[in-house]
């Protein structure tokens, strides 16, 4: 559906990263991590078409389109929230030939709004006379109704209040289409990925199945190549100390010539030491225990005094 080859990116002296390459199916369903600061926001720019690599290219397969959901700011005007929620899509015909109309679309677009706390009142309410957390909720209803054949989503959870959360992640887990999100949710990301994208070091690195697993494998990744740099520091010392004793010796020359040369290659091909990452990933956990269904209108303080009130009625 969308191949990422060889992307490169730098701004002026610094590489955010380098020959980034990605296939992504259909059925992928990926979290994208890393340390502020390490490219993330850009690598989503760049496959949005909002801004272009060094080097590399995007490929799109026929037919194929997204949605983006930005982290905050979705544009808002004086739609309701319905018709953020279907495109402006015509809901009723304009006259008795006008047969060009979608009757699925507002039922589907209602059933999303109510799975993400929208009541049914509201849905004639002008946006504006919302919040910007119930604005993006609004635009998440939107690429939900719309279905593109992939989802990027930049921390889709931040708006959502637990009872909209859960539902939210088991309407994805049935998603028709390809999913990338960026999230610092946990438990978010165990219960949707299929796979983890690190963007570390300035190089995207994969990982099978979901966070914690992406955490197991890292660990083990990190321990073998922990042995690989000790056994090649190891023959690398081995051979210097022969080069030390044996090089002023004339008899001996050629052959500590030749394990100097050895050294240098494998210098080389030298392996990284793994070193402990100075940056931390910070994830947060989506509430999902007894003490935080108390306080989830608390966490959550971006509708009007009416609608939180009615949240906490129903919690």
């Amino acid at each position: 559906m969308l191949t990422i080859a060889n992307v490169t990116k730098s701004y002026g002296p610094r590489a955010l990263f380098a020959d980034v390459s990605l296939n992504i199916a259909r059925t992928d369903r990926l979290g994208l991590i890393g340390a502020n600061g390490a490219g993330k926001s850009t690598l989503f720019n760049i496959i949005l078409g909002k801004d272009q690599p060094d080097e590399g290219l995007i490929e799109w397969e026929r037919g194929a389109n997204f949605g983006f959901l930005p982290q905050e700011s979705a544009p808002v005007g004086d739609e309701t929230i319905l018709q953020i929620a279907t495109s402006g899509g015509k809901l009723e015909p304009e006259n008795d030939d006008d047969w060009d109309i979608d009757y699925t679309l507002e039922p589907r677009a209602k059933k999303i709004l109510a799975g993400l706390g929208f009541r049914e009142t509201d849905h004639d309410k002008l946006a504006k006379t919302f919040s910007g957390g119930w604005v993006m909720r609004a635009h998440l209803a939107r690429l939900l109704v719309s279905e593109p054949t992939l989802l990027l989503l930049d921390e889709p959870t931040n708006h959502l209040d637990l009872e909209a959360l859960l539902w939210f992640q088991d309407y994805l887990t049935r998603y028709p289409g390809g999913l990338v999100v960026i999230s610092h949710d946990r438990a978010f990301l165990n219960a949707l990925c299929t796979g983890m994208l690190e963007l570390r070091a300035g190089t995207l690195h994969y990982y099978h199945g979901n966070y914690d697993n992406f955490l197991q494998e890292k660990e083990a990744r990190k321990s073998q190549q922990a042995a690989l740099f000790k056994n090649q520091q190891r023959e690398i010392a081995h051979l210097q100390k022969f080069v030390d004793r044996f090089g002023a010796k004339a008899s001996m020359a050629s052959r500590a010539k030749s394990k100097e040369k050895q050294i240098e290659r494998l210098k080389e091909d030298a392996i990284e030491e793994p070193t402990e990452e100075l940056k931390r990933i910070n994830f947060h956990s989506n509430g999902l225990d007894d003490e935080g269904l108390g306080h989830v209108c608390e966490k959550f303080p971006n509708r009007s005094e009416e609608h939180t009130s009615e949240l906490q009625s129903r919690l």
